[in-house]
């Protein structure tokens, strides 16, 4: 288990998985395995093709009806209209006031500290409840949410990964798509080792990549089965490779990939993290709390023990020593059961904080685990398709179930 050269010198009282401990390997994934993939539901990817599964689903949830939910929690990254998307991050800022508007209407919105406070209470009927939670601290949270959650009385939690704050880098899958999806001129055959292998790629006619080749290809995402170039195929492997590894390792790569594109980032960044300074503007006031979401947004579970508690702790650290005051709320990044374990959940715990939030689509129910809060990941979607959507969360469906 990743969990086990860590173990030695933690006092068995205070750090003890539960049964059934899900210490095993995190699948090999993009990014979007674990933001767009894992979320595929909520793009619309469903397996409701397959003819009367949708009525099927109905007659069960009329016969054996769920426990009423008690909340929706919704999970954005970015509030921006980048050139292109293909981890399907961001939500147009038009887009997000209509949804934030729509969401305050019908849904009563609540921190995510009230939600935990009212998730012990027996579960009764009254208004619905929402919370909103922005992962990873880009800098559009601030400049373009901010003020339509202040407009709209909407608190959120944006749940920052330091690492990205103190080294003023991208995160690592948008330096790739800045390296590979833009216009530029690469060399045509690209040899990179990745955790001790070596790979070696091609580019063919694609090394040389024009504004009317990224033209035609800027609305791709990885939620497509089809590369439609070369790049598209190393991007989407490279992300695949370098998201199980740890952040030493992954630098190696990063440093190796720079080398061999050759200095080839002078176009505009359009993916600018939070500074100290705009952390600090952006919890000013009622509406906005901010948590920790590690240093290096690693996948915790392939950690030692020791390692994930450094990753947790400091985060922590670093955000109060910014803020001045306690930071009590956590994300695990990428968030899927298999991208953290129980050791992780009892690390969150003894480092004092009182919620985390997963990254699975489910609703909460009273009495969930306050350290494994399941969320839905928004899209880029219209008023009328969120409504339609939140409803068939609500509701126990997959999104695409409200189409049929």
């Amino acid at each position: 288990m990743y969990a086990s050269r860590g173990d030695r010198g933690l006092s068995k009282n205070r750090l003890r998985p539960a049964r059934g401990d899900r210490a095993s390997p995190a699948r090999h994934q993009s990014p979007a395995a674990a933001t767009a993939g894992r979320a595929s539901d909520a793009a619309g990817l469903h397996d409701m093709s397959i003819a009367g599964l949708a009525k099927f689903r109905a007659t069960v949830r009329k016969y054996w009806p769920r426990a009423r939910p008690l909340a929706l929690i919704l999970l954005y990254h970015r509030v921006a209209e980048p050139a292109t998307d293909p981890q399907l991050l961001s939500v147009a800022q038009e887009r997000f006031a209509r949804q934030m508007a729509c969401l305050a209407r019908r849904y009563e919105v609540v921190s995510l500290q009230e939600l935990v406070r009212r998730i012990g209470r027996k579960a009764a009927a009254g208004p619905r409840l929402a919370a909103v939670t922005f992962d990873d601290g880009y800098a559009d949270n601030l400049s373009n949410a901010k003020s339509i959650l202040e407009s709209c009385k909407v608190p959120a939690t944006v749940f920052v990964s330091t690492g990205f704050l103190e080294n003023r880098s991208e995160c690592w899958w948008d330096e790739l798509e800045d390296l590979l999806l833009y216009p530029s001129s690469l060399p045509g055959c690209l040899q990179l080792e990745i955790g001790g292998r070596r790979f070696e790629w091609t580019l063919g006619d694609e090394a040389t990549y024009r504004d009317h080749d990224f033209a035609s290809h800027k609305n791709w995402t990885v939620l497509r089965p089809d590369d439609p170039t070369n790049r598209h195929r190393v991007y989407r492997e490279l992300c695949r490779l370098l998201r199980p590894l740890e952040e030493g390792a992954r630098q190696r790569s990063l440093h190796a990939l720079r080398a061999w594109a050759g200095g080839q980032r002078d176009r505009p960044c359009f993916h600018h993290m939070l500074s100290a300074d705009g952390i600090r503007r952006l919890a000013a006031g009622p509406y906005v709390e901010v948590g920790a979401h590690t240093q290096s947004h690693p996948v915790l579970a392939r950690l030692p023990v020791a390692d994930q508690r450094e990753e947790i702790g400091s985060s922590k650290k670093c955000l109060e020593g910014i803020l001045g005051r306690s930071v009590t709320s956590f994300a695990y990044p990428y968030g899927t059961k298999s991208d953290y374990t129980d050791y992780t959940t009892a690390l969150v715990k003894e480092e004092g904080f009182a919620l985390a939030c997963s990254n699975y689509p489910q609703a909460v129910a009273a009495g969930a685990d306050v350290y494994q809060l399941p969320r839905f990941v928004v899209r880029n979607w219209d008023e009328e398709r969120f409504m339609r959507v939140l409803e068939s969360w609500w509701n126990g469906m997959r999104e695409g179930d409200c189409d049929q």
